[in-house]
């Protein structure tokens, strides 16, 4: 008897799923997982957090909620962070425009 398997959502397949609604997903074991609604006191903490690392960083080495990242694994995972910030490296590969192979981008802070 073959017993069938279910390998999941890829990342690629992530990256382009579209359910038509506002909600965000984060890919957790190539399942997707509904993100609860922002808490207010998380977003206070993201963006004090923000406020205080643009006094020491460029803000080109500062992802503030807007960053996608894959966890390499033996299952494809996204996270989502609320800040993130870049390594020098990464933060010049982006400003020239291009895509970072998710090993350079794959642990957020």
């Amino acid at each position: 008897m073959t017993q069938a398997t279910n390998k999941g959502m890829t990342f690629e397949e992530y990256l382009h799923y579209d359910d038509g609604t506002d909600t965000r997903y984060e890919l957790v074991g190539g399942e997707l997982v509904a993100m609860p609604p922002e808490d207010r006191v998380n977003s206070k903490i993201a963006l004090f957090l923000l406020a205080r690392l643009l006094n020491v960083l460029p803000e080109d080495r500062l992802c503030y909620k807007d960053t996608e990242i894959e966890v390499t694994g033996v299952k494809a995972q996204t996270r989502l962070p609320d800040l993130m910030v870049l390594s020098e490296e990464l933060a010049i590969i982006w400003e020239m425009g291009a895509e970072p192979s998710p090993a350079i981008c794959h642990h957020p802070i």
